[in-house]
């Protein structure tokens, strides 16, 4: 069997194991922040809730990565577990 190097998903997958480490590193480090949202009835107004995001702050006062990018992959790389355990 055949096969051939293709240099997109070598990429990926650098980019896939950077953003692993970095998620560990920032982790150890207690880099993420979380916030609450909170949830109100639009019927009465009344708060009947709260969500938690959780956020990954630059240096700079920004966002390093959109939530929807590094959650999916800390599961797929079984980090989410770890990120998980440190606010339940």
């Amino acid at each position: 069997k055949q096969q051939y190097f293709e240099n997109n998903i070598l990429k990926e997958f650098i980019e896939s194991v950077s953003m692993e480490n970095a998620i560990r590193s920032a982790l150890e480090e207690r880099k993420f922040v979380m916030f609450f949202q909170p949830l109100y009835s639009a019927g009465d107004k009344k708060l009947r809730g709260a969500e938690a995001l959780i956020r990954w702050p630059d240096e700079n006062g920004g966002f390093l990565s959109s939530p929807s990018e590094f959650i999916p992959r800390s599961e797929e790389r079984r980090v989410g577990k770890e990120c998980r355990s440190r606010w339940s």
